[in-house]
């Protein structure tokens, strides 16, 4: 569109120089004798008035080739336009971009946030209860400390009972004192607490508190051959560690030296 409008721009001067310079010589004609210049003005005045006539066409169609279409308007516009728009778009998606990255950070945060309570609650749930699980198994190991006393002179008591002579009014007695004693034992066990009678056994420091050595050869040297008073452990944990008698090698009495004759 700017190439062909300063070529119809170039071609309405150009008539307008010609118009006027024809307009000229028409004038300068004028100034001859009348009877000379007559023809010659009606020449003039005719080529004149046709060169304003080919310059109202040519200015004519220049303006109307000049005068730019609603489409060049709306390009011309756009292009004005586009530049501005586009740098708007890319400011706005360069804010939302940093938004989304703010808030990424943000969930992170939380996030980890939600992680780490989430660990100290586990944490202190498992912590409770094995709190409470040494709470109970410590108040349990102490009522068992003094039930064990009582099961000990239960045990003595049947020991007892199994060397009297009794009629059959008495056997009943016993027969439902063992039971009684039989029962408890049960219940005791019941709760975790277990008999510790070591005898036959390999003596263990560690473990069996040794109350006297035998010599015997009826035995191992080390080997448990009595006990004078049961352990008890409650859960596999030792609560009283058992009292025994350990066998001990025999030793040979050194012969006498025959006194010399």
């Amino acid at each position: 569109m700017g190439t062909n409008g300063s070529q119809l721009n170039s071609k309405g001067k150009a008539c307008r120089f010609m118009a006027e310079q024809k307009k000229t010589d028409a004038e300068e004609s004028s100034t001859t004798p009348a009877d000379q210049t007559e023809p010659a003005d009606e020449s003039a005045a005719n080529q004149a008035s046709a060169a304003a006539s080919d310059c109202e066409s040519v200015g004519q169609s220049t303006e109307e080739d000049v005068e730019p279409s609603e489409a060049d308007v709306e390009q011309a516009e756009r292009k004005e336009l586009e530049p501005t728009e586009i740098e708007m778009l890319k400011a706005e998606v360069e804010q939302l971009t940093s938004k989304l990255i703010d808030a990424e950070a943000r969930i992170n945060d939380v996030q980890k946030n939600v992680d780490y309570a989430k660990a100290e609650t586990h944490t202190a749930i498992r912590r409770g209860r094995e709190d409470a699980a040494r709470s109970v198994n410590r108040a349990k190991r102490e009522i068992m400390n003094r039930l064990i006393d009582v099961a000990d002179t239960f045990h003595q008591t049947t020991a007892q009972l199994e060397n009297v002579e009794s009629d059959d009014r008495t056997k009943v007695i016993i027969e439902a004192v063992q039971m009684a004693i039989k029962q408890f034992d049960k219940t005791l066990n019941g709760e975790g607490l277990e008999m510790v009678n070591p005898v036959g056994e390999t003596f263990d420091p560690a473990h069996h508190e040794a109350q006297a050595t035998v010599p015997t050869k009826e035995h191992e040297v080390g080997t448990i051959i009595d006990v004078l008073r049961v352990g008890y452990s409650m859960n596999g944990t030792p609560l009283r560690y058992p009292q025994v008698v350990v066998a001990a090698e025999v030793k040979e009495a050194a012969p006498e030296a025959e006194d010399e004759a």
